[in-house]
């Protein structure tokens, strides 16, 4: 008799799918790559943890916080000046509200939150893991999360998430943007997830 998805341990049945662009990469610091940068837009989709559909998003573009490395390679993939995030940006404080309220609808406070994105582990949870502790906040993330990163890699041969993308079939891009960014990735796991159900069958 087989059990119930509910009952099996460690079960959850929502994730918190996100991507963010960046003001710059730290280079220096290989356990931190948000050191001395900053988030400038973050896309956040609470999605079905089964099927991978979207339940709820936000999309924020974020000022430059006058501080933060800025690398003219990063504006050139994300295509945010500071001049345009000075006009239709909010802060980061601003940020970490509409962030926390968003997620506090779904998970309660102290809920642990099971992830989803692309290079998630090594990149976007240390950006927003810094943008929190600015403002003395946390984000009750779990070590157990879904990155494509490993999907694309093993499954697709592919080493970054625009070569996987377009292997999978979805349309060719020049700049990236972080809600097309975490809608691609969560396209490309229902995908992933469709082909290995129609050949394996499980």
């Amino acid at each position: 008799m087989s059990i119930p998805q509910s009952e099996k341990t460690g079960y959850f049945n929502k994730l918190l799918a996100f991507d963010v662009e960046t003001s710059s990469i730290c280079k220096t610091n290989r356990a931190n790559p948000a050191e001395n940068c900053q988030i400038v837009s973050i896309a956040l989709i609470v999605a079905d943890a089964i099927t991978y559909e979207a339940i709820d998003k936000l999309y924020l573009e974020i000022k430059w916080n006058g501080t933060s490395v800025w690398s003219p390679e990063a504006e050139a993939v994300h295509g945010l000046s500071k001049e345009y995030l000075e006009i239709n940006g909010i802060d980061e404080e601003e940020a970490v509200l509409q962030i926390g309220t968003f997620v506090m609808k779904y998970w309660p406070l102290n809920t642990r939150i099971h992830a989803l994105g692309h290079n998630l582990v090594g990149f976007d949870i240390p950006f927003l893991r810094q943008l929190f502790d600015k403002f003395d906040m946390e984000l009750s993330l779990t070590n157990r999360n879904v990155d494509t990163f490993t999907l694309i890699n093993v499954l697709l041969e592919e080493y970054n998430s625009e070569d996987g993308f377009q292997k999978i079939g979805l349309k060719e891009r020049t700049t990236h943007n972080a809600l097309e960014d975490i809608e691609f990735t969560l396209e490309t796991v229902r995908r992933i997830k469709l082909l290995w159900k129609a050949k394996v069958g499980i």
